[in-house]
C-alpha cells in the first residue's frame, strides 16, 4: 500500500514536472510574443539612455519585435531596477542595469527594494563605459595638478557633481579625495546629463562623467578632460591620458552596462536574449555608434556577467565603507 502511494506521488510529481517543462518550452519557442520593454535608470541623454536606445534599435531586428525604452531616472538606477525586479518573469520586461544599480546599491541603500544578487538573472553585458574627469574649459583649472592644488589650498571650497549619491561617479570622486587628501563638497544631480550641464554652467567645479553625456562637449572644447578611468586610452578621446598615466592607478573604474531579467525568467528565454544581444553587439554599425558616444561594445555571457557583479559588489563595498556613503 505504501509502495503504491509512493509510486502515485512520484508519478504525479513527474507529470507536473513534465507539464512545467513543456510549458516553459512552448513559452521559449513563442518568445517574444509582444513588444519588449527595456527599463533604463537614466534620464534622456544619459549613458544608460543613449546605450539602451542604440542597442534597442538593433535588437528589434534580431528579435522581431519592438523594443520600448522606459526611462526611470533617480536613485542611481535603483528605481528602474526595483520596477524590473517586480515585473513578470517572462522576458518581456528587462533592465539595462549598471554597476551602480546592480552592484554598488547593495552597500549604499539600506532599504533597497530588491536584492542585487538574487532578484535578477544575468543576460549579457552590453558595454564598458569609462568615466572622464572634466572641468569647465572656459574658467576651470588648466590642469589636474592645478585642480588638486586649489582643493588643498582652500579645503571645502570646491565641489563635484554626480548623478546621485551611491553612483559610480560619486564613489570614484570620493576615492579621488582620499587619494589626494582633499576635502571637496559633493553635489548630486538627477542624472549624468544634468551633472554635465552643471559643469558647463559653472555650478560645480568638476565631474567624473560617463563618456556618453560628456564626449560631445569635450570634443566641442566646452569641457576640458584630464583623464579617463579605463586601463587604456579610449579611441574616442585618444589624446586624453588614463588615470594611471596621471598618477592615480587606483581610480580605474568602469560604469559597465548590462541586461538583466527578473528572477525566474526561463533559461531558454534568457539564452535567446543573450544570443540576440551578442549578435547585436557584433554589428559593426552598433559598435561604431557606441564608440562614437564613448561606450565600448562588450559582450559577456550570463555566467561571466554574474561573476562580474559579484566582484564589483565586493570591490565597491570597501570604498563605501571607507567613505561612509549612505543613501537616506
Amino acid at each position: 500500500m505504501k509502495t503504491a502511494i509512493t509510486t502515485k506521488i512520484f508519478l504525479k510529481a513527474a507529470g507536473a514536472l513534465l507539464v512545467t517543462s513543456m510549458a516553459l518550452g512552448v513559452h521559449a519557442d513563442e518568445f517574444p510574443s509582444r513588444p519588449i520593454t527595456l527599463v533604463v535608470g537614466g534620464e534622456p541623454g544619459s549613458a544608460p539612455d543613449v546605450i539602451g536606445r542604440a542597442l534597442g534599435t538593433v535588437l528589434e531586428k534580431k528579435l522581431g519585435t519592438p523594443i520600448v525604452i522606459d526611462n526611470r531616472p533617480g536613485g542611481t538606477g535603483s528605481i528602474a531596477a526595483s520596477q524590473v525586479a517586480r515585473a513578470t518573469a517572462d522576458g518581456h520586461t528587462l533592465l539595462l542595469g549598471t554597476v551602480a544599480s546592480n552592484a554598488i546599491a547593495s552597500s549604499t541603500i539600506p532599504k533597497l527594494g530588491y536584492d542585487t544578487g538574487k532578484s535578477f538573472v544575468s543576460v549579457a553585458q552590453v558595454a564598458s563605459v569609462p568615466l572622464v574627469l572634466v572641468v569647465n574649459a572656459a574658467n576651470g583649472p588648466a590642469s589636474l595638478p592645478a585642480l588638486v592644488q586649489k582643493a588643498k589650498a582652500t579645503p571645502g571650497s570646491l565641489n563635484y557633481a554626480s548623478p546621485g549619491v551611491g553612483s559610480l561617479q560619486n564613489l570614484t570622486s570620493e576615492a579621488f579625495k582620499a587619494e589626494t587628501g582633499t576635502r571637496i563638497v559633493h553635489i548630486p544631480y538627477r542624472g549624468g546629463a544634468s551633472a554635465v550641464m552643471a559643469v558647463l554652467s559653472g555650478e560645480v567645479d568638476f565631474f567624473f562623467a560617463g563618456l556618453p553625456p560628456a564626449i560631445a562637449q569635450v570634443k566641442a572644447g566646452k569641457l576640458r578632460a584630464f583623464a579617463v578611468t579605463s586601463q587604456q586610452r579610449v579611441a574616442s578621446l585618444p589624446d586624453v591620458p588614463t588615470v594611471a598615466e596621471v598618477g592615480f592607478p587606483n581610480l580605474v573604474a568602469d560604469n559597465w552596462h548590462a541586461v538583466f531579467a527578473p528572477k525566474g525568467t526561463p533559461d531558454a528565454v534568457v539564452g535567446k536574449l543573450s544570443v540576440a544581444v551578442r549578435e547585436a553587439l557584433s554589428e559593426p554599425g552598433l559598435q561604431a555608434q557606441l564608440l562614437q558616444t564613448g561606450a565600448i561594445a562588450t559582450y559577456t555571457s550570463p555566467t561571466v556577467l554574474t561573476a562580474l557583479v559579484d566582484a564589483e559588489t565586493s570591490r565597491w563595498a570597501r570604498v563605501v565603507k571607507h567613505s561612509g556613503i549612505k543613501v537616506e
